[in-house]
């Protein structure tokens, strides 16, 4: 058993060291922290609606840089209820094609008022309806996400949530750089 993962880890080394794309998405793995507006195939959004997205192309390194190459190169194109729908079929789009077999996706508390009616199941429907569809054998792990800035009836709203739903997983973060400098 050591032997034959020793064998699938250099593997999997070498393919990323070869940069070789094919190879590392023939490889099972977990995306633990999906952000589906940013994490979808920008070539099935294209087919979708004509919108062409340009690639990130320097990595990120707070929440203020990925807001703005969000503004830039989206805008206000995904935000309504549809468009936002949209953005998470394809992120299950990618995901397939990554070959990730587990998905930790999810939806800000605010995004739960504002693209869902603040319909719970709404969001899980959409969800669950995108991973049935487009990747059945796909782990789904429910994600909701809250920012340390939102006021306290959204957090009254995600524990109301946290209440009544055990799929989700709870996760909170702040509004700085993430990476040490």
């Amino acid at each position: 058993m050591n032997k034959m993962r020793n064998i699938y880890k250099e593997s999997f080394t070498d393919a990323l060291k070869q940069r070789n794309l094919e190879k590392i998405r023939a490889f099972p793995k977990a995306d633990l922290h999906n952000h589906f507006v940013l994490g979808g195939s920008r070539q099935y959004l294209r087919k979708m609606t004509g919108i062409k997205i340009e690639p990130v192309k320097t990595p990120i390194l707070s929440m203020d840089e990925m807001h703005a190459w969000n503004w830039e190169n989206l805008g206000e194109k995904f935000e309504t209820s549809e468009m936002r729908r949209l953005l998470i079929r394809a992120a299950f789009h990618q995901a397939r094609e990554d070959g990730i077999t587990v998905l930790e996706i999810g939806e800000d508390v605010w995004g739960l008022s504002e693209y869902f009616h603040n319909d719970i199941d709404e969001l899980i429907e959409v969800f669950t309806t995108a991973q049935r569809e487009i990747a059945p054998d796909m782990e789904l792990r429910l994600q909701i996400g809250l920012s340390r800035h939102c006021p306290s009836d959204i957090w009254e709203t995600a524990f109301h949530i946290f209440g009544e739903i055990r799929l989700f997983i709870l996760l909170i973060y702040t509004e700085t750089n993430w990476h040490s400098q």
